[in-house]
């Protein structure tokens, strides 16, 4: 079950990357806060997008879900040291 009150598809989105161990983008365009109540009996067996929470998204909430490829911002650390005392 994912449950999130008050929230932003963009946030929504975020909680769903988790789920999905991938990144999730909003593409609804819709804008203002929502209560979202989300559940689906996910595979144990199955690694990557479950089917069900694809079937979850659409039946309950009325999202789809696309898996595609697009550009993704990166941060890259070249060096790291430990503070000097001033």
């Amino acid at each position: 079950m994912l449950a999130a009150r008050a929230t932003t598809m963009a946030r929504f989105a975020v909680n769903l990357s988790a789920v999905v161990d991938r990144m999730v983008v909003d593409k609804t365009g819709l804008a203002g806060s929502f209560d979202i109540d989300l559940e689906w009996t996910p595979d144990p067996n199955l690694t990557g997008v479950d089917p069900s929470l694809l079937v979850a998204l659409h039946e309950q909430l009325a999202l789809q879900l696309d898996l595609d490829r697009g550009p993704v911002e990166q941060l890259v650390i070249d060096s790291a040291a430990p503070p000097t005392p001033d």
